[in-house]
């Protein structure tokens, strides 16, 4: 068995609305560094309570699970956001333009490139240089073999995918 999880795309857009939310009362700092804690925390509690029961099913139920978690959360962002796109203003510290040879590009795009950037290595450090990253690699390759060698496996699929889900949103 295994999990195939469609919904990462409805936890990305959640981050997105809930940051909106957050970026109207106490500003865009605050929302980059509490969605992904807030989306994280839905993401483990749908893993906790639904998604866990089909670890040993066929992968297929799992699937179909995320999917319909896909399809609920659109339709739960429509009744609370509503259709149309929401306004998301430049937040003021990346406004202006940086040019780069013949290349203009907004603060902002190079702030999200770079902070992408970080994040990227920040994942590849972890997963390749500590024994977190060790044990995960492990568990997903061969999750009866890391078990023989006495880690607990059942115990670190929720905080990965609690990771995971924070990246998406």
């Amino acid at each position: 068995g295994g999990v195939v999880n469609l919904a990462h795309g409805a936890f990305y857009a959640l981050g997105a609305y809930v940051s909106v939310e957050i970026t109207k009362y106490l500003g865009f700092g605050a929302a980059a560094a509490i969605s992904p804690v807030a989306v994280a925390l839905i993401g483990i509690a749908f893993e906790r309570f639904l998604l866990r029961r089909f670890y040993t099913a066929d992968p297929i139920l799992s699937l179909l699970v995320t999917f319909a978690l896909a399809m609920v959360a659109e339709q739960l962002i429509r009744m609370i956001w509503g259709a149309a796109p929401l306004a998301y203003g430049m937040p003021p510290a990346f406004k202006g333009n940086v040019t780069i040879g013949g290349l203009s590009l907004s603060a902002y795009q190079i702030f999200a490139c770079l902070f992408s950037l970080a994040v990227c290595l920040l994942v590849w450090a972890v997963l390749t240089k500590t024994r977190i990253g060790m044990i995960v690699r492990a568990a997903t390759e061969d999750s009866e073999r890391t078990r023989a060698l006495g880690i607990n496996v059942t115990r670190w699929v929720t905080p990965v995918f609690g990771f995971g889900i924070a990246l998406a949103g």
